[in-house]
């Protein structure tokens, strides 16, 4: 009795299968992958609110968030990196009672007088916001658009760049977020542009645009980088709650009542790894946002 080979519709078939398979689950897991990254973000997001409660507790008042510059108008130093001096320490050593929040006050001068950290620098996410020969960091120090590239920033659960350490002959690939975006609420202020200032993060958010264009080949312009006019309508109207009524948005886009009005906010450029889409993680929760 002769054997029955497969014949060609029968493998057409199975390909087909195969494929369609293939369809169903490939998006089932990025989105399995991407809640799981949400989740992780959602978590280091309450252990910092929970550190800036003890921060506040200590000190009357969470850390600033304006965007200090050195003498002689360069070295900026803007809210996610006064975040992160908060936390852990401008160099990982636990914050400094007498810091005066600009990196040329001359304050880090010893390890006397430092506090705990408030987070715990194995799990806190803290990088070094400048890369050069022999340091460790984020970004290439020399594309940093007048950032204090010794300082470090808290960055989020979304994997987006290579940071390599060298050892002795040992090197070694670790993949980490974006920094995370600092803002605190200026109490006193009635509208969303007197409560929060869009440039406490400005110059890392330019930085970053930088540094995207430059790996990518292509711009990954948030909708924050875009002419300033157009940049300040937008970042307001992401943290600005809805559920207030404004009477003249279009050419007052700063009016209206911002998200967590009397503390800060935190903002995670999210998935996709811009500042300012949809799948941006927040400490609030945006009214028709994820």
């Amino acid at each position: 009795m002769r054997s029955r080979g497969v014949t060609l519709i029968e493998i057409l078939t199975v390909a087909a299968i195969i494929a369609i398979l293939v369809g169903i689950l490939i998006p089932a897991t990025q989105m399995a992958r991407r809640a799981a990254l949400n989740g992780k973000q959602k978590m280091q997001f309450a252990a910092i609110e929970t550190a800036l409660v003890a921060f506040k507790n200590d000190y009357g008042d969470y850390p600033p968030s304006d965007a200090s510059v050195a003498a002689g108008g360069r070295d900026f130093y803007c809210g996610a990196q006064k975040l992160a001096e908060a936390l852990v320490g401008r160099d990982m050593m636990g914050f400094d009672p007498n810091s005066g929040w600009s990196m040329d006050d001359g304050a880090y001068k010893a390890t006397t007088g430092r506090r705990d950290l408030y987070l715990d620098p194995d799990t806190a996410n803290a990088y070094r916001l400048g890369a050069g020969p022999g340091v460790v960091g984020l970004f290439d120090q020399n594309r940093l658009w007048n950032l204090a590239a010794a300082s470090f920033v808290l960055c989020d659960a979304f994997p987006q760049y290579q940071i390599v350490y060298t050892e002795g002959t040992s090197t070694r690939y670790v993949r980490v977020g974006s920094p995370i975006l600092y803002f605190r609420a200026n109490r006193l202020g009635r509208t969303s542009q007197e409560i929060y200032n869009f440039e406490d993060n400005m110059q890392i958010i330019l930085a970053k645009e930088n540094i995207d264009v430059l790996n990518h080949g292509r711009s990954r312009m948030s909708p924050w980088g875009q002419d300033a006019k157009d940049r300040v309508a937008a970042f307001y109207a992401f943290i600005r709650d809805p559920r207030v009524p404004v009477v003249d948005l279009i050419n007052k886009p700063g009016e209206g009542r911002p998200y967590r009005s009397d503390s800060y906010i935190l903002i995670s450029a999210g998935y996709d790894s811009i500042y300012g889409t949809s799948d941006d993680v927040t400490n609030f929760a945006r009214i028709g946002g994820p």
